[in-house]
């Protein structure tokens, strides 16, 4: 735990590209349960379960965000 980052055992997942504005792929031969993606003032925009190899990041506005994977 290194400033308040748990650690994971989600290996070496790849989420591209970056930026990108429709679609996001994640790579890393791995099952996640999963993925959330909070606004950078800490507001949880997108929740995705049972994520497969894509997701839809459409109808988010242009921003940073932080992708959350579980």
């Amino acid at each position: 735990n290194l400033v308040g980052v748990k650690d994971s055992n989600k290996g070496n997942v790849k989420i591209y590209p970056n930026p990108e504005k429709s679609t996001l792929y994640i790579d890393g031969g791995i099952k996640l349960d999963n993925l959330r993606v909070w606004s950078v003032t800490g507001k949880l925009i997108l929740t995705v379960e049972d994520v497969q190899d894509e997701i839809s990041i459409s109808e988010l506005h242009n921003g940073i965000y932080m992708v959350e994977l579980i």
